[in-house]
């Protein structure tokens, strides 16, 4: 016989186990999560954990996945105006690099081996850059001579090639700030037709 895969619990000690992780994650780094550092906080016995978890693995990458949807949660840029657009693209790039260099700090390597790798997230992020463009592109915002999904595939590989060099680069991040805000202006403004 087949042994069968125990099932696993989801409740409130499933929720607080992943909050403190997480708290854990933001004020220690990812690689000092441990099952006994969990349940020590918790107060509670190594069974409680893995009757709802099977190993450290699986709680960061809920842990990782959360503070992704958080991020994604960040994704709403107006298209009144061209200059509308572009000041919204910018502050919307500023605070993912910022959520970056703040999560990054704590997560080490594992952002970028498991999410910016991902098809799954290069997917959501490709549709919601070409949302966001085809609106402006309708509005007739864009450059004639731009197509679309060569656009929106720079705009993803800028933003994710920026953030791994300046945050795996040990920029400060005021400085990165600054040179996202001149680097990606120069983007912007060769995509749309600004006043």
């Amino acid at each position: 016989m087949e042994a069968q895969e125990k099932k696993l619990i989801r409740d409130q000690w499933s929720e607080e186990i992943l909050q403190i992780a997480e708290q854990i994650v933001l004020q220690e780094g990812a690689h000092t999560v441990t099952v006994r550092k969990i349940m020590e906080k918790m107060g509670k016995s190594n069974r409680v954990f893995y009757n709802r978890f099977h190993n450290c693995d699986e709680v960061l990458h809920c842990v990782y996945e959360s503070i992704v949807l958080r991020m994604r949660s960040r994704f709403a840029v107006e298209t009144d105006t061209p200059e509308a657009l572009s000041r919204s693209a910018m502050e919307l790039a500023i605070g993912v690099l910022t959520d970056t260099y703040d999560i990054k700090q704590q997560f080490s390597h594992y952002m970028f081996e498991h999410d910016s790798m991902s098809e799954r997230n290069r997917q959501w992020w490709m549709q919601s850059i070409r949302t966001v463009l085809e609106r402006a592109q309708a509005r007739g915002y864009l450059n004639e001579k731009l197509e679309l999904d060569a656009i929106c595939h720079a705009v993803w590989c800028f933003c994710r090639g920026f953030n791994a060099d300046v945050v795996g680069g040990r920029y400060e991040k005021e400085d990165a700030i600054a040179l996202l805000k001149t680097e990606f202006g120069y983007l912007l403004a060769g995509m749309l037709k600004l006043a």
